[in-house]
Formats: C-alpha cells, structure tokens, sequence
C-alpha cells in the first residue's frame, strides 16, 4: 500500500525508471506571503508550528506544484514488450529444443492498494489495454500484461473507512473491483499480497512472493519471467514509490534525477520500472474519500521523504527543484505538516 512511508527491517513505521524522462516544473512567480501568524498544535499535540496567512489561491498554487512533481510522467512499457527466449530455468546442458524450455520474457502490473479506489479501477484499466483479439505474445492468450499484482494490508488511512469495513485486505478489495464488472479480469491473471503495511513491505512481500512462485525466472509452471513492473500508484505517490523500488527490488533499474540531468541508478539491469496513476489535475484529485486537507498533508511528508531517505538507503535521490521545495516548506507553515516523518 502507499500511504504510509517505505520501511526496511530497521526502519521505523511513520503516517503517510525503466529508464525515465526527467521531469520539467514549470518556474513558478510566488508573491511574498505574510509574516508569520499564531501557532497551532500538530497531530501529536506535543509541539507546536507557525501557521502564516496563506490564502486559498496559494494553498491551490503550492498545491499544484508539489503535487505536479510527484507525478513522473513516465512511458508506460508497451505490452507487446513481452517476448519468448531462449533462455530457462535449466542449466545449459539439460536445455533441449522442446518448447517447454521456452520461457517467456513479460510486463505484469503491479498496483500499491490503499484508500483511492480509482487506483484500482486505472490499474484494471491498464491491464485490458493490454488486450488483443490475436495474441502477439504465445502464451499470454489475449492479455498482453502477464499478471495484474495488488499488494497491502490495511493502514493507518483505512483502518476504519467504509470501504474497508468488512475485514478484507486493500489487495483484496481491489482484486474484487478488477474480477467484476465491468473488467472482469480472470482471477488466474491476479496476484494478490495481502499483508503490506507500507512500500518497503510491498516491495519485499511481494518479491517473496513472486519468488517462491517462479515468476521471476521462469521456473514456475506457466513459463513465465516478469522482467518490467508497470507500478500503478496515487498520483502523488508515484515518484516516492518508483525511488523506492529502484532502490530496494534486487536487481531494480531506472534512472536518478539531478540537477545536472538523468544518470543510471546503480542495478544490475534485470528489472525495470515505470510508474503509473490515474490521470487526474490536482484540481481533480481532491473527493470524499480523498479530501484535500489530508491530501496536502500527506504529499507535503513525502516531499520531506524524498529529501531525507536516499541518505537512509530507503529510496534512490531524486533532485527537488527549488521552487518545489519552497512550495512545500509554505505548506507546511501554513499547517499542513501532520503527516512528516
């Protein structure tokens, strides 16, 4: 799930490329804000923060800009990507020329679950755009994405919301949106990892999982080798999640933004990564379940994540424009720092 923070054995729990193309924001003009007004009580209720006279346009502005530079832009990897090799997960001299030994080379889905239902619904969405009347990958039959992965528990945001009620695992809810209409995505396609609590779980859950079952070299009964993840993640959510997959899934690669431009991420290059999420301006992002007081909040925490974890090895560094940084520290002051790490 995304909405709480990527962890690692040592770490603690907080609140919430393939090869990329770097990423422009657009250079703002910000007027100077107030001076500082009174201060206010953070979630803890142990310490308090100035909150200045920000007005709703530079809150919507602020907003806009932090929110536009978590959302990568990234190429999706085409589905018919996929292809047949010769390679297997025999040694050399037991590799005969049935095709059994083929396996096939794939691109599965791979969705972080969490409060937005619309994740859900855009990942299914990917994975039927993937779809052909004549398969161009043997094997595959009409879906060109292999599989269609969900991965999470229940978080802190879920815990006690209505979608969630019944008991079941975010995976779970989404896997049951994928499988009925109007997707109805066979559930030998779906993968479901039900007990991630942040993005360091999904990635090494998931992995385990994968793993165990021969999807990432070919050893599994279906003949398949997952080398590309399509991760389908919140929109504010996305760089966070691709700079910790790059940097914790063995064998990631992408590439790391400075400001000097893009430079290889340090992998051995037999994953890839891109990263998805539901097209939605910021203007349109904020609904019931999703309102935009929280939103801000929880995007403004990761923007201070992206900044301090690489030098925690949670996620590989990816540059911050100034005026970025500026919008979020604004946030921040005007009190929307209830979800910092």
């Amino acid at each position: 799930m995304g909405d709480q923070s990527n962890q690692v054995a040592s770490q603690p729990t907080t609140a919430e490329e393939r090869p990329h193309q770097p990423l422009t924001v657009t250079d703002l003009n910000m007027t100077p804000l107030p001076a500082a007004g009174p201060t206010s009580t953070n979630d803890k209720g142990t310490e308090s923060e100035p909150t200045i006279s920000h007005s709703e346009d530079f809150i919507h502005t602020d907003a806009s800009t932090v929110y536009n530079y978590h959302r990568m832009n990234l190429p999706l990897f085409p589905p018919s990507s996929n292809m047949a090799t010769s390679s297997t997960a025999t040694t050399p001299s037991s590799r005969n020329a049935s095709n059994n030994d083929i396996i096939l080379e794939t691109t599965a889905i791979f969705t972080l679950c969490s409060l937005d239902l619309r994740v859900a619904h855009h990942a299914a969405s990917l994975f039927l755009s993937g779809c052909s009347s004549s398969s161009l990958s043997p094997g595959l039959g009409a879906y060109q994405y292999s599989h269609l992965i969900f991965s999470g528990k229940v978080g802190a945001l879920t815990a006690n919301h209505h979608h969630f009620s019944d008991g079941r695992p975010e995976a779970r809810v989404f896997a049951d949106i994928a499988s009925s209409a109007p997707y109805h995505i066979p559930l030998d396609k779906i993968i479901i990892e039900p007990n991630a609590t942040n993005t360091g779980e999904n990635v090494r859950f998931t992995y385990a999982l994968l793993k165990e079952s021969g999807l990432l070299d070919g050893s599994g009964p279906e003949k398949v080798k997952i080398t590309k993840f399509v991760l389908v993640q919140k929109p504010y959510m996305e760089r966070r999640t691709f700079a910790t997959f790059v940097k914790q899934w063995p064998g990631g690669g992408g590439q790391i933004q400075t400001e000097q431009g893009s430079e290889e991420a340090e992998a051995d290059g037999n994953v890839e990564f891109t990263v998805a999420s539901p097209p939605l301006a910021w203007e349109d992002y904020p609904d019931a379940d999703n309102p935009r007081d929280l939103v801000i909040s929880i995007m403004v925490g990761d923007l201070v994540r992206i900044k301090e974890y690489p030098a925690m090895g949670y996620q590989i560094e990816q540059h911050i424009p100034d005026q970025v940084w500026e919008a979020g520290q604004r946030l921040i002051r005007a009190g929307y720092g209830r979800h910092l790490p």
